[in-house]
């Protein structure tokens, strides 16, 4: 039985572009028809310029159309669901701007169709591997992943992750259907977050990331409607609340070493700012000499703090997941040409 994919491409201001993305999709499974079922879904986002009319019709397309702009994340899980009610195996999300190259697609189904059918996964392009795949990679928004991502990184389960924001994605029709439920994990953003978001509730979940490596596409026009700079607080706040969120799921309703490490830190500090502000500050006001008992365990107190927090934040980190990194013969074929 032929096995369906769902290719979900969110359609906003992708004017010159979209045409060329749906026909390289058509080409790659043009030689694997025999093999795949292939549903296009195209999202016009309330497009502008209706870039959407430029892609000619076919019966494997489905436009899908916003009556308004909802954002990136939004027009994903308008095509989500629609791929999930159609039952595809297998779900895409490519750029409608051609930064992904579609012939990866020809490696990346096979590969997660071999793996458990019940394995949580979700497989994500990265554009920084190595650092020689991001060379063509436009300087404002490689400044903006070296500003930006690191303070997601630090608040996702993650070891690893190399390209945050990168939204060239493969998910299973399992994986899917448990990201999509929204009374479990965070809630996915609608808008530039979403990446992020969808992100944070994988590791919340529990789904298992795959990396493969690629390299993007930009081309002269590119431009892009995201600014970094105005990222940097809803960023913060998404972090914070990130961060806020695993700690009281992983650290305070369960109970294990890193509540433990934890509890010892936070007692110890309580300890010792209780002995400095009751009795040594005091004394020290009124010239008497600390004595060697309460300075002692003031020391004592402080540096157990320390060392608990220090041992916490390493095992937060060794509990996180590994990053599975994957290298397509495409992306071989890739660099040889340049």
């Amino acid at each position: 039985m032929k096995k369906k994919v769902g290719v979900v491409i969110p359609c906003y201001r992708a004017d010159g572009h979209v045409r060329k993305v749906t026909e390289k999709i058509l080409k790659v499974f043009e030689n694997l028809k025999e093999i795949y079922i292939l549903r296009i879904f195209l999202i016009n986002d309330y497009c502008p310029k209706n870039s959407w009319k430029e892609v000619k019709k076919n019966k494997n397309i489905i436009l899908i159309h916003h009556s308004k702009n909802l954002g990136v994340g939004a027009a994903s899980i308008s095509g989500f669901k629609a791929a999930l009610k159609e039952k595809c195996d297998v779900i895409v999300k490519i750029d409608a701007d051609e930064q992904h190259n579609p012939f990866y697609l020809k490696e990346l189904i096979p590969y997660i169709l071999n793996l458990e059918t019940n394995k949580m996964v979700l497989i994500k392009g990265t554009r920084y591997l190595y650092p020689e795949l991001s060379y063509n990679t436009p300087f404002i928004r490689k400044l903006g992943s070296l500003l930006l991502e690191p303070m997601i990184r630090s608040s996702l389960n993650y070891r690893g992750l190399t390209d945050v924001t990168n939204g060239f994605l493969v998910i299973n029709n399992f994986t899917l259907n448990f990201i999509m439920i929204s009374r479990i994990g965070p809630r996915l953003r609608k808008r530039y977050l979403f990446e992020c978001s969808l992100l944070e509730k994988c590791s919340s979940i529990g789904v298992e990331i795959h990396e493969f490596g690629m390299v993007s596409i930009y081309s002269k026009i590119w431009r892009s409607s995201m600014q970094s700079y105005k990222m940097i607080f809803p960023l913060l706040s998404f972090c914070t609340r990130s961060i806020f969120r695993r700690f009281f799921y992983g650290y305070l309703l369960k109970i294990n070493l890193g509540s433990i490490l934890f509890l010892i830190s936070i007692s110890n500090f309580l300890l010792a700012a209780i002995l400095y502000f009751e009795k040594i500050s005091l004394e020290v006001a009124l010239g008497i000499t600390v004595s060697a008992g309460i300075s002692t365990l003031f020391t004592s107190a402080l540096t157990i703090s320390i060392l608990s927090l220090c041992l916490f934040l390493l095992y937060d980190y060794s509990s996180g997941s590994k990053v599975k990194k994957i290298i397509f013969m495409n992306l071989i074929n890739e660099i040889k040409k340049k």
